[in-house]
């Protein structure tokens, strides 16, 4: 119902030409075919299952079915059918476009157009397809919504001057309808031979008209997208669509389908959006892939480069240390970091007391050995037999 609020804005195009039946309607209140009959008059229904047709035949559809003892206002009859006022439950199509929602009560809404078409409706029959003309409405009217929207169409209640048929021999006329003798009931269909003086009046639906193509063909294109939609993003492809619906789009005889279509070309400009857009970020996210796994490599690289830090008791500037004995006979050494704060203290022992660390001195090393407490200066003293330069 929403849709009707942007459809106002569409008051001002023409009505598309359509080719609809009309149904030829005689003059109330002139005399017909059935001697002595005026309208309108009031009929009960004398069988179950009554087809109410949208027009005075056979060949007419469907639009709902009276039932024995249902009453119905009978306006006029042609060839044997009774023009009946539509029962209770009956509704009628127009196009949404040439209508104004009310926004105070939204079951009403205004018409927007001049000689706009409202076609008899039915449940088995979709909008696309009801071609019956009842009535053709006039700017500023107002009509009765019943709720429901399809194919741009919208369900109202059939407003004054639209008519449905029933078959006159399932009608008998009540008492006080108005008539000056009664209606013949016709008992059988061959009974009740057409006026030879009178012409023939044949209905023949006619051609599908070229919005009816066009629909059909919007339709076939409509599937084609949803198809599409439901393919992974990068397998989308809308090149064949495209075309199809910008044919129809560019036909000023396409009506209703030329809307439908430009539509589904703006939809389509979105989906192809996003369809780029994920292709590019596919893209990207492959490149990072690929720069995170070089990233991973040079840091494997630099790790298998590295050593093993772990197997070190001090790490830090090797010099020499005094703190325990006279120059001559110091075997004692200390660590330092980079502002030259001593972190510990380092005595050689076994392997590393017979060798010349003299090379290492004023340098970046890592001390292999045992950490233990110096009770001299109270601090850390690492017992190293081993020392190995690091380089930075």
């Amino acid at each position: 119902m929403m849709l009707l609020t942007s459809i106002c804005l569409m008051a001002g195009l023409a009505i598309a030409q359509e080719s609809p039946i009309t149904i030829p309607i005689p003059t109330p209140g002139a005399d017909t075919s059935i001697t002595g009959a005026t309208y309108p008059y009031i009929a009960e229904i004398t069988g179950n299952d009554v087809y109410v047709r949208s027009g005075p035949g056979t060949q007419h559809y469907p639009c709902g079915k009276c039932n024995t003892g249902d009453k119905v206002k009978v306006v006029g009859e042609q060839l044997g059918w009774s023009r009946i006022v539509p029962p209770a439950g009956s509704f009628s199509w127009v196009s949404m476009r040439y209508l104004c929602m009310d926004l105070k009560d939204r079951t009403q809404a205004t018409v927007t157009g001049d000689r706009v078409r409202v076609y008899a409706g039915s449940e088995s029959v979709e909008p696309l397809h009801s071609q019956i003309e009842q009535i053709r409405l006039t700017r500023g009217d107002r009509i009765k919504l019943l709720g429901q929207e399809k194919d741009d169409y919208c369900k109202i209640e059939p407003p004054a001057g639209a008519y449905l048929w029933v078959s006159t021999k399932f009608t008998r006329p009540t008492t006080g309808s108005g008539l000056s003798s009664p209606i013949p009931v016709i008992t059988d269909a061959n009974s009740a031979a057409p006026d030879a003086n009178k012409p023939a009046v044949v209905v023949t639906p006619p051609a599908p008209s070229t919005e009816t193509k066009q629909l059909e063909a919007y339709k076939l294109l409509e599937a084609r997208i949803d198809a599409e939609k439901a393919k992974p993003v990068e397998q989308q492809n809308y090149a064949s669509i495209k075309k199809g619906l910008t044919a129809i789009a560019n036909d000023k005889d396409a009506g209703r389908a030329a809307t439908r279509a430009g539509f589904a070309l703006e939809q389509i400009e979105r989906f192809e959006l996003a369809v780029r857009a994920a292709k590019e970020l596919g893209q990207q996210t492959e490149e990072l892939t690929e720069i995170l796994d070089r990233i991973d490599s040079a840091k494997t690289a630099r790790l298998e480069t590295v050593k093993d830090m772990s197997r070190f008791a001090a790490i830090g500037y090797f010099e020499k240390s005094n703190i325990y004995g006279p120059e001559s006979s110091m075997k004692q050494y200390r660590i330092v970091d980079e502002t030259g704060k001593t972190v510990c203290y380092a005595m050689a022992v076994d392997a590393a007391a017979g060798r010349d660390l003299s090379a290492l001195l004023k340098k970046k090393v890592g001390l292999v050995g045992k950490i233990t407490a110096s009770s001299t200066t109270g601090g850390a003293l690492i017992k190293f037999t081993d020392i190995e330069e690091i380089n930075p």
